[in-house]
């Protein structure tokens, strides 16, 4: 094994590479008309709050200073979702700045696309919310003998999200100043342990610049209806993790999850998508152990797998879309297995770890046609969770029926 830091180890690169593609698809959106177009905007924020550790991290932690830059393009209508989402904003944020402590957890940079919604209060106020996901990059992740104390974030390479809520003000019709909460979540999805996951709250002022003045007023048009309401969808999909706890041991092998989704939905209108469906996960991991442990005596491979149930809701934003889906465990032998007590006896936090199953992800629809609406075939990339325990990254395809 390779003496250099734990992010540059070639599992890492090919992490990287495969995580970079969701907010290389996303900024792909950002095509030469919208670059061209008079309401792209500039808004700068300074973030300042703390990071939010449990007792497993053995430093010490003062202020937490972030800046970030959005480049933002106001929607106008050319697209039917724009209609749909109320005229939102689409960009992409880069970021910079430490969690409060520089000598174990280092600096870190950042390229997050995002959307954000406003509601116009009146002429003078806008409340605006923003989320994104995308990639970091950590100068000192965790190294077993150069950086062993953090915990927090154990590859160089890692997902980014952040949802942000803040206030702004019309000072001019270029410039919006504004006040807000910021909160940021920068994990690898366990793919290299130890990955506890670092959660930034922040304070943020910003200043908000339209070099060609920001639109004051949109006509919104109803949305437009599509004849296909009910779809039904199958998904196959690969995760990788590493199989250990949330922090040691760490540097062990990646294992492959083999993944397959199916659900039935409902659209309404054209940004909801709303569905019940049914994971099917078969984790190689567990197959190692159970075999190497002799945990038990037949239907090994059976037993290696975790069958979910769940609902989810689909947000369609022409060829991409933001899917969230919230499960519970019905057969997950392994895990109840090498808990050791029965279930019954476990504590709430244990127990919901245990029972439940959550996805967040983005999805592109390569061969979306904004005539007829066809959104057929799709790529993806999710993160899985076990209540919220990250469990494994996953890059998927799938086809609507």
């Amino acid at each position: 094994m390779s003496s250099k830091a734990t992010g540059s180890r070639p599992p890492g690169i090919i992490f990287g590479i495969l995580l970079l593609l969701g907010p290389a698809l996303s900024i792909a959106q950002v095509s030469g008309e919208d670059l061209a177009h008079p309401n792209i905007s500039y808004d700068l924020q300074l973030h300042g709050g703390r990071t939010l550790v449990n007792a497993e991290f053995p430093g010490t932690l003062t202020f937490a200073r972030l800046l970030s830059c959005n480049i933002g393009f106001q929607t106008t209508g050319r697209r039917p979702w724009h209609r749909s989402f109320r005229f939102p904003q689409y960009g992409f944020t880069i970021l910079a700045g430490d969690q409060g402590n520089r000598d174990i957890l280092g600096p870190f940079v950042a390229i997050i696309p995002n959307i954000t919604f406003f509601n116009k209060r009146n002429r003078n106020w806008y409340l605006y919310y923003s989320n994104g996901m995308g990639l970091a990059y950590f100068r000192k992740p965790y190294h077993k003998t150069d950086n062993p104390d953090n915990v927090l974030i154990g590859s160089a390479l890692t997902n980014g999200t952040f949802h942000h809520l803040s206030l702004k003000k019309r000072g001019s019709p270029h410039w919006f100043p504004g006040i807000g909460l910021s909160w940021f979540h920068f994990s690898n999805g366990q793919v290299q342990v130890p990955n506890l996951g670092s959660n930034i709250f922040t304070l943020n002022l910003s200043a908000q610049f339209y070099p060609r003045k920001k639109p004051l007023d949109f006509r919104v048009i109803p949305p437009d209806t599509i004849r296909r309401k009910m779809n039904y969808t199958i998904r196959l999909g690969l995760g990788l993790h590493e199989y250990a706890r949330s922090t040691l041991p760490g540097g062990g092998p990646k294992f492959p999850v083999y993944t397959t989704s199916f659900y039935v939905g409902r659209r309404f209108g054209l940004i909801h998508d709303l569905h019940v469906g049914f994971h099917m996960h078969y984790y190689t991991s567990y197959y190692d152990y159970i075999i190497s442990q002799e945990l038990f005596d037949r239907q090994e491979r059976l037993r290696s797998s975790n069958w979910v149930i769940f609902i989810g809701d689909e947000l369609k934003m022409g060829r991409f879309s933001v899917i969230a889906q919230a499960g519970v465990n019905l057969y997950n032998p392994f895990r109840v297995a090498i808990k050791g007590i029965p279930v019954n006896q476990l504590g709430l936090l244990p127990w919901l770890t245990l029972m439940t199953c959550n996805k967040y992800g983005i999805q592109y629809y390569p061969l979306y046609n904004n005539t007829t609406k066809a959104t057929r075939l799709y790529l993806g990339l999710y993160i899985k969770a076990d209540l919220t325990l990250a469990d494994f990254v996953e890059w998927g395809f799938g086809y609507n029926f």
